[in-house]
């Protein structure tokens, strides 16, 4: 699992490449001095790339400080204790203090969740002013969404206005798509627009260094043999070592196990109709996020590679390029 020193290095790259696309199109185009929405939306790509780094850096020190207060546990309590027992005092200061450090880091990984998805938008709008889009905030009002649907619909008519930026869908498609659900779908449906009574958790190994939620929808709230067999279904789905081992304990995996698993892969489906079955299925029975680390490591990556090509674009279609000029005394 990546540690914390590297991700630091990719976020401090992709900063840097947001600082490049913004030269690139300042120095391409010199623009007179007025109110432009797209280096607004660079600064606030900015702002939130930050505010990403800062939660994941408390994670990791929470991460650390869960292990050390697990040692500490084991100290605290004499290996014969027994069972029934209140456990020693110290040992009870040391597990009220547990349970609240992973309150925090559970409210930090949710906040991860809701500021990555913003960071997810303001690249979003940027991309759509490489592609020359008049005012992209006006016509989109959900950015990172809007931006897949019109990849997505560009791969099947190639006809819509975002053909100058599509080599970065043809080249970073999975990544895009992983976030697209990892992050959008689940904060929408699981942290912020909560439909059911979830049982809203988080999970870790004891000395390990991952954190993560989980948040599985209450016994007896689907009818679950009826879910189950959905979700065989889609076993078809599967890497060849899953769908093809045996039945049994030891080889393919339970229903819930195996939605878990598509939809962590989901950004490798193929045809967007199964990735939608997928999260759909997932959307009901509710699961397992990946870590922590996972999560930012897959957000920094993909901003700092699509920025990349985003500057790369920008520098051969200059021309192109809609920096939303002020609506007095400048034509768009």
């Amino acid at each position: 699992m990546i540690d914390g020193p590297t991700l630091n290095r990719i976020e401090k790259d992709a900063e840097g490449m947001l600082r490049q696309l913004s030269k690139t199109v300042s120095q391409g185009l010199r623009p007179n001095p007025a109110p432009y929405a797209f280096f607004n939306h660079v600064t606030q790509a900015h702002e939130r790339l930050g505010d990403c780094g800062r939660i994941v850096k408390r994670l990791f020190r929470g991460r650390r400080k869960l292990t050390q207060l697990e040692n500490l546990k084991e100290s605290a309590v004499p290996k014969d204790w027994p069972p029934g027992k209140a456990f020693p005092d110290e040992a009870q200061r040391i597990m009220r203090e547990e349970s609240e450090l992973e309150r925090y880091m559970k409210q930090d990984l949710e906040t991860l969740y809701l500021f990555g998805g913003i960071l997810l938008d303001q690249w979003a709008l940027l991309s759509f002013y490489v592609a020359g889009v008049i005012r992209p905030e006006e016509s989109y009002r959900h950015p990172f969404r809007n931006l897949v649907m019109a990849f997505e619909k560009e791969e099947k008519v190639r006809t819509f206005p975002i053909a100058r930026i599509y080599p970065i869908w043809m080249k970073l498609k999975s990544q895009i798509l992983w976030l697209y659900y990892q992050i959008r779908f689940y904060r929408n449906r699981f942290i912020v627009h909560s439909d059911r009574p979830w049982q809203r958790g988080t999970g870790r190994s004891v000395f390990g260094e991952d954190f993560n939620l989980w948040i599985p929808t209450p016994p007896g709230w689907l009818d679950d043999d009826k879910i189950d067999d959905e979700i065989r279904k889609l076993l078809y789905l599967a890497p060849n070592h899953i769908s093809e081992a045996p039945d049994g304990p030891w080889g393919k995996p339970r229903p819930r196990a195996l939605i878990e698993l598509l939809f962590d892969g989901i950004g490798e489906i193929e045809k967007e109709v199964d990735r939608e079955r997928v999260a759909r299925l997932f959307g009901k029975v509710g699961g397992s996020t990946p870590s922590f680390q996972i999560i930012a490591e897959n957000l920094f990556q993909l901003l700092f590679s699509a920025l990349e090509q985003l500057n790369n674009i920008a520098k051969k279609n200059l021309d192109g390029v809609n920096i939303g000029k002020s609506r007095e005394g400048a034509e768009e």
